[in-house]
């Protein structure tokens, strides 16, 4: 096999992502149905599972690592976006996911991890998690948090800030008066 007839990772990882996000849904859509994995060792360390709902914590560890880890721009995108759907499919039985997932957002984006046009995406998708607000257990404490890291990192951008961080800015605020209004 020569090198270039190898599909780069990132490519490799995507295409995971098409396939989970295919699949998202089958937990809530089809709850305690059994279904039957191939029996190996591998499978069996790695997936202890015997109907749909027992996959729903493996999901949530797959997007919550896979977010932490990921390096391509797009790839963080489509993460993203799985992990707002993943959060309304979640949410009627816990706000656990749905807290650990803003927290590692806000994290990334504190951080100053990810490039900007990442740092957009991720606050826009904060921006949209607010709808989850009225099911959040102790949402006040997830909302201030949210406030507060975002107005650090607004105040750290210096007044006035450089021109090219003046969309992070805009798009904090609007996250900020998104969830201060939602309750």
């Amino acid at each position: 096999v020569k090198l270039s007839d190898v599909m780069p990772a990132e490519h490799v990882r995507r295409a995971c992502f098409v396939i989970l996000g295919s699949i998202i849904s089958f937990p809530n859509q089809f709850g305690s149905t059994k279904f039957f994995l191939q029996n190996s060792t591998a499978t069996q360390m790695l997936v202890k599972a015997s109907n749909y709902t027992e996959l729903k914590p493996h999901i949530s560890a797959i997007l919550l690592d896979t977010l932490d880890v990921e390096t391509c721009d797009t790839n963080i995108e489509t993460l993203l976006h799985l992990v707002f759907v993943w959060q309304y499919e979640t949410i009627r039985d816990s706000s656990d996911f749905t807290k650990k997932s803003i927290k590692l957002i806000l994290r990334k984006v504190k951080q100053n991890i990810w490039p900007p046009n990442v740092n957009s995406s991720a606050l826009q998708s904060l921006t949209e998690m607010s709808v989850h607000f009225p099911s959040i257990s102790k949402a006040q404490t997830v909302a201030a948090n949210i406030l507060d890291v975002l107005c650090r990192l607004i105040s750290s951008m210096g007044n006035p800030c450089p021109p090219a961080q003046e969309d992070l800015v805009a798009l904090s605020f609007q996250c900020i008066i998104q969830w201060i209004v939602v309750p």
